[in-house]
Parts: structure tokens; sequence; C-alpha cells
């Protein structure tokens, strides 16, 4: 039997390995009913480990490329056919109430990468995990049950590493949504330094020098760039930053919104303007000031994040940065499939612009 030499190449062993076996299968070299090499051959004509060995064998019979004779050994099915490209969009610790006020952001980024996947004539599995500790052991028994060429990561924080390990260990492309890149995997997110630097330069040069920030702590990188984006502003305009201005919340949602502006508002000196990082911690602030019987933007300027539908219908009209989640889940979905064929982890950073609206005016203290 001829020996398989692999040449080197970015793609994983594994697929290099199952590629060339099915090469062998498509062009009749290994007819129907032949058997395939042993693991302990695989192994030894590869150098490779045991794991990537019989990773590509159950590659192969998943494809139905190839079926395991007991007792026997692995043979070429009768009648074998390539498949399709098959990723995953794995979604982690989203419980209900904090995916539902943000449907429309998940929607979209599904959008995106079924355009993606449709134009490949690809396949789709959409995986969600509420609780982060599950979602090795999901991703393990989705791993053993489908054959998926690719892993899409929308996570509430940043990647758990057991996660990111269970992938690398299995030479599994992945990327990160919206989330910094994990190490070995790529990553398509927003430029939140910008964005955060545009929101709080727009109330500056509005006048207010007194700028509340909520900003969540889910993901500790964005974190980081939004409270940076909010410091370059206020440098930029040589005015110092009162650090007790800058408030976190657990969790994008209205409830934490509200309360975090009434803990700025209720200050003996408060903002004149709030900039939350989310549009859903918007609807807290609107909250917040209504209680207070504080006119937006009279009172209080107020700016978010995402520009959902409603922002746009709120009254007023909240000032926010638009984010283009479709394009996001697009192109995450185009650097899976990248991946899968050996293309080497890279990052992207979209832009994101800001949508004036009447929730900002020029401060002027009535």
């Amino acid at each position: 039997m001829a020996a398989y030499r692999v040449a080197p190449s970015p793609e994983p062993r594994y697929e290099r390995i199952r590629r060339e076996l099915a090469a062998a299968i498509g062009d009749g070299s290994l007819r129907a009913g032949a058997q395939i090499p042993s693991l302990p051959q695989l192994c030894e004509r590869y150098a490779v480990s045991s794991i990537t060995a019989r990773r590509a064998v159950l590659e192969l019979m998943k494809d139905g490329l190839v079926r395991q004779r007991p007792g026997r050994g692995i043979f070429v099915a009768e009648r074998s056919r390539p498949r399709h490209a098959h990723v995953a969009l794995v979604s982690v610790g989203f419980a209900p109430e904090w995916w539902r006020p943000s449907s429309e952001i998940f929607g979209q980024l599904a959008g995106g990468i079924a355009s993606s996947v449709y134009v490949r004539d690809a396949t789709l599995s959409v995986v969600p995990v509420d609780e982060a500790a599950q979602a090795p052991a999901a991703l393990r028994k989705l791993l053993e049950t489908q054959r998926i060429d690719a892993v899409l990561l929308r996570t509430a924080g940043d990647a758990d590493d057991a996660l990111v390990a269970s992938l690398r260990e299995r030479e599994i492309p992945f990327v990160a949504l919206k989330r910094p890149a994990p190490a070995g995997g790529s990553a398509v997110s927003t430029d939140d330094v910008a964005g955060s630097e545009a929101a709080t330069s727009h109330l500056l040069a509005r006048g207010h020098a007194r700028i509340g920030l909520i900003v969540t702590t889910v993901s500790r990188a964005i974190y980081e760039a939004k409270i940076a984006g909010y410091r370059r502003a206020y440098e930029k305009a040589r005015i110092p930053v009162d650090e007790r201005l800058i408030v976190t919340a657990e969790r994008p949602v209205q409830r934490a919104g509200e309360l975090c502006a009434a803990a700025l508002l209720d200050r003996a000196q408060p903002p004149s303007a709030i900039f939350a990082c989310s549009d859903n911690l918007a609807l807290g602030v609107y909250d917040a000031a209504h209680k207070r019987r504080l006119r937006i933007p009279y009172d209080l300027a107020v700016v978010g994040f995402d520009d959902q539908d409603f922002a746009a219908h709120l009254n007023p009209p909240l000032t926010t940065l638009r984010v283009s989640y479709y394009e996001l889940g697009r192109r995450a979905a185009d650097l899976a499939f990248e991946a899968c064929q050996g293309a080497e982890p890279r990052v992207i950073l979209l832009p994101v612009s800001l949508v004036v609206r009447d929730s900002t005016q020029p401060y002027a203290r009535v």
C-alpha cells in the first residue's frame, strides 16, 4: 500500500490526512470496499498522534466516505460522495433575560452568518448554551455527533479557556464574535475605543464637562476599550476625568442601566450627560431620568451604543453608535471558511458611526 506523505501546510493535521484519503477515494486509488490504513499505520506515515489520526478517520466516517466493520477495520463505503462544509454558531452564557431585549442583534448576526453560508452552499448549526460552565461539555457532544468544520463563538463574557482548549485540541478553526480573539483563533469585533471616544467627544463638544459613563464588565477587554476611548476624549479636550462618574453594570440590561443612572444622578454633583455603553442600558437611563422628572435632553443628555431599532422611536430619539451586526456576522463566517482552507488566524475591527438624534442638545442650564 502506498505511503501518504503530508506536505507542509497551515491547515490542521487531521484535515490534511482526511483530504488526502478522501482524494484517494475520489480518484479510485482506494476503491469501494478497500481497507484504509489502520490508526497505527496513519500515525506512522503522517507522524501524528493517535488522537489526530482518529479525528481524520472520524471525519471520513461522518462524510460517509468510509464505514467501520467491527473487528476488521475501516473500509471505503460502497457509495460515497463529498459533503458540504458545516459551521456551528455556539452562543454561550446568554440567559433569556439578557438576550431577549437584544434579540434584534442576534437576528442580525445570524443573518450575516447565513448569507456567507448560503453563497458557499454550506450548512449551519446554532447551538445555544445558557450557562458558560456547560459550554465545554456541550461542545464535546456536538463534535462527537456531527462533523463541524469551524466554530463561531458568541460568548457573553470573554471566551473560557477550557472551551478554547477543546477546540484547539481537536484542531477546529474558530472565530470569536464581538469579543477579543482567544489564543489560536480569529475574531471580528467593533472598534470600541474609537466609538467610545466619538460619543464622549460629541458630548464634550456640546458643552457637557461632566459626563457619566455606564460600562459593563462582562468582557474585560471591551470594558477597558470603552473606558480608554472615554479617557482619550477627555484628554484631547484637556479636561480632567472625574473617576466617580464611571460606574459599572454586571449586564447590559435596562434595569442595570436604571440603577447605575440613579447612582450618578443622585450625587451632590450629578452629570449633565450620560454615555451608556449599550442601548438597553440607555433605556434604563431614560427610566431614571423620568422618575426624577429630568427632561432629556434639556436636563440630561443621553448617548447609547448599538443603534437597535427602538433607539429611533424613543421620546426623544436616542443618539447612539451604530454597529452593523449583520456585517459582523458575515465577516466572521468568511473568516471561518478561510480558516477551513488553511488561512492564518486574524482579527478584524469594524468601524462604528455616531448617529445624532434629539437626546443630545447643547448644554444649557435652564
